[in-house]
Order: structure tokens, then sequence, then C-alpha cells
């Protein structure tokens, strides 16, 4: 849920399918700098990159809500700058549960 939130912290996040999640990341970061190069080339770099989303960033009740974590994911493509939007893939897809859960909610992951 982005509604909201400064136009510059609207990120396009939201699952794709059951194993792939499209992410943008700050505005500030390019495919060039470290950290980009980070993304792009993190499992020859040793870095796993874990997913973790959430539907909305607050409960009910006002407090900050949990996430939910989704498994390691693994750079597929990407595109722009300032922000990058990445595609990454789980490795393992979402069971049905978790889905259900989040899928009603793609598009407005966080």
């Amino acid at each position: 849920e982005k509604r909201g939130k400064q136009e510059s912290h609207q990120y396009e996040d939201r699952f794709l399918t059951t194993d792939s999640f499209l992410w943008q990341s700050q505005n500030r970061t390019t495919q060039a700098s470290v950290h980009g190069q980070d993304i792009r080339q993190h499992v020859d770099r040793g870095i796993i990159v874990h997913l973790f989303v959430r539907a909305k960033s607050k409960t009910a009740h006002g407090r900050a809500a949990p996430f939910v974590y989704c498994g390691d994911v693994d750079f597929v493509s990407w595109q722009g700058d300032q922000p990058i939007t990445v595609t990454w893939r789980l490795r393992e897809a979402m069971p049905a549960r978790v889905w259900n859960t989040l899928g009603g909610a793609a598009g407005r992951a966080q």
C-alpha cells in the first residue's frame, strides 16, 4: 500500500508470479554504482538477497505491520536508473497459503 506516501517513496514493488518479484531501488541508485553492481552481481560477490514483504505499512491499530519472509531471490534483469527496476526470481515459489495472503496484495507489497 503506497497511497499517502511521498511520491518519491511510491516504489513499484509487486509480485509478477508466485516466483517472480518486481522491485525498485532507492531513487539515488544507478546501475553503475557499487550498490547497483552488488544487486546485479550478488551471487558472484557472495551476497544472499532475502525477500521480505508486507501488504500495508501499518496495522488497523496504527502499529508497524509485520513482514512476511518469502525466501531467497536471484537477479533476473533490470532496467532504468534512479531508481533501478529489478526483476528477482524466488528460489522456491511461494506456497499457496502465502500467495493467497500476499497475492491479493500483488502490486501493493512493500
